[in-house]
């Protein structure tokens, strides 16, 4: 198993499927929400880097999105590490 940390940055539009259960009262269009996670990978699950990358990415963006798509979000960020080699994909 490889243990990845990654953190997403984004902005939340009003169209977001979950805006009216935000409860920010200091939300604007420009403010940056950051979500945090571990993911523990097995290697043997996936062809290379790049797909375990593209997975984490993809369930970052579904669970900040609302679980449907990412339609509700914008101005996306990402910074995942590989914690048993330090390097950082974005």
């Amino acid at each position: 198993m490889i243990d990845y940390k990654a953190k997403l940055n984004y902005t939340v539009k009003e169209t977001h499927p979950d805006f009216e259960y935000l409860n920010d009262p200091n939300w604007t269009p420009e403010k940056i929400y950051e979500d945090k996670d571990v993911y523990h990978i097995d290697p043997e699950h996936y062809y290379d880097e790049d797909d375990i990358v593209d997975y984490i990415k993809e369930d970052m963006l579904l669970i900040a999105g609302g679980g449907y798509d990412w339609n509700g979000i914008d101005n996306i960020r990402f910074e995942i590490i590989n914690m048993e080699t330090g390097e950082l994909f974005e």
